[in-house]
């Protein structure tokens, strides 16, 4: 169960695959009207804009979680929670829900294991509109989380996407966090062959600020004409006509190319067309400082020379396995820097190097880790 649409969540799709494969019948409770699971879903409503935000301006945490969620979340629904053999709680969002409280107090924990995406313990709030929005809930749900997870003891199961978010869970849990990353499906694909005269760029994913997507397309007014930028991103209509209208003002919309999203299982088969992958996020908050997104791995499986900025852990990757270049900064005189000191025959060294490393980079090692954690509860 989480609070993101069901059918559109990497790491919920993969979760729900690993457990139809080990002989489980899964039901799935989220957003959205449609899951991929071999049972039943139950959806969750969204909220409308109109009480979405005005949620954000209540003090009241309770019943700010009731006007966003609660309200929203099935009623008298204790016993239809405690008659499950497994229980997936993805993030802390629906955590103070009473009927899983009252589940997770009764069982010890047993049948229960909490996924975490994102670093709860500090902040998440980039600018001083987001601190005000959304800070004290934050602290309110973590605290909320950590009741949870004490409700769970003895039997307490706890992963989360990167070894850094792990250490950060563990020190405020006080409990073992194990690591599932955010990898796909290992890719078998030689990379595409690399024309010097036209060098294909890649940005793919979430549609948002601080993900370095305007820093590319400022990059392009110095990159020279063989270089071509390429979007896949999933975003709403206002992001998307900003940057479009972005590339257009600085004069390289004909070398800026936006393509439709792609089906989270087609990711990397799709990106393997493209030479070299733009991983730049700026530190905005210690989340983005230490990212391991998805489409870090989905880049390796695609058989991509990697760039990133100098976040320490795809960074420390990039660097030991020779994959691409690490960058000096964020900013995108930091991305034309380094595209322009990379030759040919490195970019070609650095896609080979990516499918060498690609079988130690896929979901396999992952799903042994899930798997052996759901395994605690069946004992």
């Amino acid at each position: 169960m989480g609070h993101k649409f069901v059918s559109s969540a990497p790491r919920l799709l993969k979760e729900v695959d690993w457990l139809i494969s080990e002989g489980w019948l899964v039901d799935t409770l989220g957003l959205g009207k449609n899951s991929p699971s071999n049972g039943t879903h139950i959806s969750v409503r969204l909220p409308g804009p109109l009480m979405r935000y005005g949620a954000y301006l209540l003090r009241n945490t309770q019943l700010r979680f009731s006007l966003l969620y609660g309200n929203h979340l099935p009623s008298n629904f204790e016993s239809k929670l405690a008659g499950y053999d497994l229980l997936v709680v993805h993030e802390p969002a629906f955590t103070p829900w009473k009927d899983l409280r009252s589940v997770a107090k009764s069982t010890g924990g047993k049948g229960i294991h909490v996924d975490l995406h994102e670093n709860h313990v500090d902040t998440l709030s980039r600018n001083l509109i987001e601190k005000i929005a959304f800070e004290s809930y934050r602290r309110w749900e973590l605290s909320q989380l950590k009741s949870f997870i004490s409700d769970l003891a003895p039997m307490s199961t706890v992963s989360s996407v990167s070894p850094w978010i792990s250490e950060r869970f563990e020190s405020f849990l006080g409990t073992e966090v194990s690591t599932i990353r955010n990898a796909p499906k290992h890719l078998v694909a030689d990379p595409s062959s690399l024309d010097i005269e036209n060098i294909q760029l890649v940005h793919h994913g979430v549609g948002t600020t601080h993900r370095g997507i305007e820093q590319s397309i400022f990059a392009m007014r110095s990159l020279p004409a063989r270089y071509t930028l390429n979007f896949h991103l999933v975003s709403g209509p206002i992001y998307m006509l900003k940057v479009r209208l972005l590339s257009l003002i600085l004069g390289v919309k004909k070398r800026v190319v936006f393509h439709d999203p792609v089906a989270t299982a087609e990711i990397s088969s799709c990106m393997n067309k493209y030479d070299i992958a733009l991983i730049v996020i700026p530190p905005i908050t210690e989340n983005e400082r230490h990212a391991f997104p998805n489409k870090f791995f989905e880049s390796i499986q695609a058989g991509l020379a990697i760039m990133t900025g100098p976040n320490p852990l795809m960074s420390k990757i990039v660097s030991a396995s020779n994959l691409g270049f690490v960058l000096k900064g964020w900013k995108s005189k930091d991305i034309v820097a380094g595209l322009l000191n990379t030759s040919a025959a490195e970019i070609r060294l650095y896609k080979e190097n990516t499918q060498v490393v690609s079988k130690e980079f896929c979901s396999d090692a992952d799903r042994n880790v899930f798997i052996d954690a759901v395994a605690r509860h069946s004992c």
